[in-house]
């Protein structure tokens, strides 16, 4: 928040915020308007780094179990689907209350370069998951003259 947001009033300051949000998203709108639209908001922060022969992607999941993230590479597209369960349960005197939530998230990214699947490497450390991704050699395909008929 800006010092000006700060000597509001709380409910002027709630309208801000509001209109923060809304702005931020009509800029990624018209950015980029199909991935702002699709992207849920819940999305996590990803970063992709092209690192000459191979590509880093660095993904944000706090809270989230190694064993609930499931990664798929295929040529040049990465899809990672993650879930987050959980489930309290409280029992006392005269009371009992049970509570379950659950959320997901799920991307497929295009890789800016095809990848070898075989030679992937994942960790997943303090809720960042790290994927390296060697990239495939492509061969220079030679310009191929096409005649009218």
């Amino acid at each position: 928040m800006n010092k000006k947001t700060k000597k509001l009033p709380a409910k002027k300051q709630a309208n801000e915020k509001q209109y923060d949000v809304v702005n931020t998203m009509k800029d990624d709108f018209f950015t980029n308007p199909f991935e702002s639209f699709f992207k849920p908001l819940n999305s996590p922060n990803t970063d992709i780094e092209d690192k000459g022969k191979e590509l880093e992607v660095n993904v944000d999941l706090p809270g989230i179990d190694k064993k609930d993230i499931k990664i798929n590479v295929q040529r040049n597209f990465l899809e990672i689907n993650a879930e987050k369960k959980t489930e309290r349960v409280s029992d006392r005197q005269n009371f009992f209350a049970q509570e379950r939530s659950f959320s997901g998230f799920y991307r497929r990214y295009v890789l800016p370069s095809s990848v070898d699947a075989n030679k992937t490497v994942c960790d997943f450390h303090n809720g960042v998951l790290k994927i390296t991704l060697p990239k495939l050699k492509q061969e220079k395909e030679k310009p191929k003259l096409i005649t009218l008929k």
